[in-house]
C-alpha cells in the first residue's frame, strides 16, 4: 500500500518554535528563506521524529538556550501518515514539559498503533510499518545539503541500501525463513539446554543432600559417641567419688576406733603425757646417762689406781719414791669397781627403760596428731545426691538415642530418573544441532553474497542502471552500479560514463557534475524504491548548488516530471527557481526563531 504523509507539527525543533504544515499532493512546494533561517530543519524533524536520529549528527534537536522563548517547554514533534486507510501516528517528545496523552512528554516515543511499552521496542514498529531504515529513507527520499551520497558510500554501505531497496523477494524470504528456522531451533535447543542444566543442578543438589545425609549421619554416630563416652566418663568419675567417698568413711570410722583404743593404752600405760610429764622423762633420762658417765669416769680412775700401784711409785709432790699398793687396798678397790659397774647396769637398765617409755609416748603422740587430723579433715558427704547423679547419668546412657541412617531411596530412584532424561535429552539436542548446523549452511552458502543471492542481486542491479539510463538523456552522466564478482563480499562498485559512454571517474568530476550525478542517482534510486514501496514523497535540499543556469533548467524539468505522481518538496534559496504549479513556503527568523512568514502559490 502507498505511504501518504499527511501533516507534521513541530514545537521547539532547532531554531522553529512553532510550525504546523499540511503536506502537498502531486504538486512542487518551494521552501525559500536567507541562510540560516532553518530551512531544513522542517524536514531534519520529519526525520527525527520517524528515526529518533540526526540529518546532521551534530546539529541539536532542542531550541539553543539563549533563544528560547520565556515559555519553551522542550522539543515535540508529530507526524501522521495514511497507508491504505490506516492512520499512522509517532509523536517524539525530546525535555518536554507538558503532558501529552494524559502524561508529562518527557523523552517519550509514542505511536498510534503500538502496544508496546519499551521505547526500542516501539521505534522497531515505526520503523517496520515505514518499510524502511533510516539510510534507506536518506538515501531514496530525502536529497540532503551536505548528506553522504550513495554513490560516495563503501562497497558494504553501497550494498546494503541496495539490499534493502531491492527486497530481493524469495531469497530473502529463504533467509528469513531459514534464520527464523535457525533462531526457532536455536530457542528449542536454549530450552533443551535449559532443562538439561535444570535436570543437572537437581542432580548436583540431590548428590549434595546425599553427601549432607551421609554427613549428617557420620556426625550423628560421632556425636553419639561422644556422649556415650562423656555419661560413662561422668558415672565413672562419680563411681570413683562414691568408692572414694566409702574409703574415707572407712577410714574415719577406723581413726574414731584407733583413736579410743590409743586413748585406753595411754591410760593404761600411766605415762605422763603432759608436756611437763615428758619434760621430766627427758631430764631423767638425761640424769641417767650423767650417773653412767660418772661411774664410767670413777671406774677408770680407780683401775688406773690399781695399775700404778703395782709399779714402783714417786710422789708427784716432791718426786720422793713410795711404797707400792698392798694387797688388801687392791681388793679394796676392786670390790668398789665391782659395786660401780652393778650401779652402771642398774642405772643402764633404768635408763633404758626411761627411754622405751620416751619412745612409746614419742609412738603415741604422732598416732594421736595422725589419727585427729584424719578425724578433723573428714568432711560429711552426702552420698545419697552422688548416688541419684549416678543413676541418672546411667539412665541417660541408657536411653541415647543411636544414630539411625536416612532412607535415600526416593533421592537415588530420581537420580536414576534423572539420568534417563538426560539420555534423552542428549539425543534432542543432538538433533536440534544438526538443523542449526544446517541452516548456518544454507545462510552462509547457497543464500549468501557466495551464493545464488549475488547473481539474483545483479541481475535486479540492471533494473537500477535502466532507470539510470533515462535519466542521462537529460543530465549528461550515466552511473552504473556492478556486483564485484571476483571479491568474496561480492561488494557493489560504480562506473560513471560521459554521453559517448566513456568511462570516467567520479572524483575527476567537477562540483556542479558530480551533483548532476548525485540528483540522478537519488532520482532513479526514489523511482526504484517506489516500486517496491510506494511514498508520496520526494525531499531535496539545495539541491542546485554548485549548478549553472543550464543544469537547473535540467533539474527543474526533472523535478516538474516527478511532480506529477509525488509530492515534491525543493529546499533552496535560488530565486531562479520558480516552476509552474508551486506553492512556495518562505521562512524568516526573528530572534534566533524560525517562523512561517507567508504560503505563495504560483499558477
Amino acid at each position: 500500500m502507498n505511504i501518504k504523509f499527511q501533516q507534521i507539527s513541530i514545537r521547539g525543533f532547532g531554531s522553529i518554535e512553532e510550525i504546523k504544515h499540511v503536506f502537498s499532493n502531486n504538486s512542487i512546494t518551494v521552501i525559500k528563506g536567507e541562510n540560516g533561517t532553518g530551512k531544513t530543519s522542517i524536514f531534519s524533524a520529519l526525520y527525527w521524529a520517524l528515526y529518533g536520529d540526526k540529518v546532521k549528527p551534530k546539529s541539536s534537536i532542542n531550541t539553543w538556550p539563549h533563544i528560547q522563548p520565556k515559555d519553551y517547554k522542550g522539543t515535540k514533534v508529530e507526524v501522521n501518515w495514511y497507508e491504505g486507510n490506516t492512520l499512522h501516528t509517532v509523536t517524539r517528545c525530546e525535555n518536554w514539559k507538558a503532558k501529552v496523552e494524559g502524561a508529562m512528554g518527557n523523552n517519550r516515543l509514542i505511536y498510534n498503533l503500538s502496544t508496546k511499552s519499551h521505547k526500542k521496542q516501539v521505534q522497531e514498529d515505526i520503523t517496520e510499518a515505514i518499510g524502511m531504515s533510516s539510510n534507506l529513507f536518506k538515501n531514496s527520499i530525502m536529497f540532503g545539503q551536505k548528506m553522504k551520497r550513495l554513490i560516495e558510500d563503501t562497497g558494504a554501505d553501497k550494498k546494503k541500501t541496495l539490499e534493502e531497496c531491492f527486497d530481493i523477494g524469495y531469497i530473502n524470504k529463504a533467509i528469513e525463513l531459514a534464520k527464523e528456522s535457525l533462531f526457532t531451533h536455536q530457542e528449542l535447543r536454549r530450552d533443551v539446554e535449559d532443562e538439561f542444566s535444570r535436570i543437572n543442578g537437581i542432580l548436583l543438589h540431590n548428590e549434595s543432600e546425599l553427601d549432607r545425609l551421609k554427613t549428617n549421619y557420620k556426625n550423628s554416630v560421632l556425636l553419639y559417641n561422644n556422649k556415650r563416652e562423656s555419661l560413662q566418663e561422668i558415672i565413672s568419675l562419680k563411681q570413683d567419688k562414691l568408692n572414694d567417698v566409702d574409703e574415707k568413711i572407712d577410714t574415719y570410722n577406723k581413726a574414731k576406733k584407733d583413736f579410743k583404743e590409743l586413748e585406753k593404752e595411754i591410760k593404761e600405760s600411766k605415762l605422763d603425757m603432759t608436756p611437763d610429764g615428758i619434760d621430766d622423762l627427758n631430764e631423767a633420762i638425761s640424769q641417767k646417762s650423767v650417773d653412767i658417765r660418772f661411774d664410767n669416769t670413777s671406774i677408770s680412775n680407780i683401775e688406773k689406781d690399781i695399775s700404778e700401784g703395782s709399779k714402783k711409785r714417786v710422789c708427784r709432790a716432791c718426786n720422793r719414791p713410795m711404797d707400792r699398793m698392798e694387797l688388801p687396798e687392791k681388793v679394796t678397790k676392786l670390790k668398789e669397781i665391782t659395786k660401780l659397774k652393778k650401779s652402771i647396769k642398774q642405772v643402764q637398765g633404768e635408763k633404758e627403760k626411761l627411754e622405751q617409755d620416751m619412745t612409746r609416748v614419742r609412738n603415741f603422740t604422732s598416732r594421736k596428731y595422725e589419727l585427729n587430723h584424719t578425724i578433723n579433715s573428714y568432711t560429711e558427704i552426702d552420698i545419697t545426691e552422688l548416688k541419684k547423679e549416678i543413676k541418672l547419668n546411667t539412665d541417660k546412657l541408657k536411653n541415647l538415642e543411636k544414630p539411625v541412617k536416612a532412607d535415600t531411596t526416593k533421592l537415588d530412584k530420581d537420580n536414576e530418573e534423572l539420568n534417563t532424561k538426560k539420555q534423552s535429552l542428549t539425543l534432542t539436542l543432538n538433533k536440534h544441532q544438526r538443523r542449526i548446523n544446517l541452516y548456518y549452511w544454507l545462510i552462509n552458502t547457497p543464500l549468501s553474497n557466495k551464493g545464488l543471492k549475488a547473481y539474483l542481486f545483479e541481475m535486479l542491479l540492471s533494473n537500477l542502471n535502466e532507470m539510470l539510463i533515462k535519466y542521462q538523456e537529460i543530465v549528461g552522466w550515466r552511473v552504473e552500479f556492478n556486483v564485484d564478482m571476483d571479491k568474496s563480499n561480492k561488494d557493489i562498485y560504480t562506473t560513471v560514463y560521459d554521453n559517448n559512454n566513456i568511462p570516467v571517474l567520479y572524483e575527476d568530476l567537477s562540483g556542479g557534475q558530480q551533483q548532476m550525478v548525485n540528483v540522478a542517482t537519488a532520482l532513479a534510486l526514489h523511482d526504484l524504491i517506489n516500486e517496491v514501496k510506494p511514498f508520496n514523497l520526494l525531499i531535496l535540499d539545495e539541491v542546485f548548488e554548485g549548478l549553472d543556469r543550464n543544469n537547473i533548467h535540467k533539474v527543474t524539468e526533472l523535478l516538474t516530471l516527478k511532480s506529477s505522481d509525488y509530492s515534491v518538496y525543493v529546499i533552496t534559496h535560488h530565486e531562479a527557481f520558480n516552476p509552474v504549479n508551486c506553492k512556495t513556503i518562505n521562512l524568516v527568523q526573528s530572534g534566533g526563531l524560525t517562523y512561517e512568514a507567508s504560503l505563495d502559490y504560483n499558477k
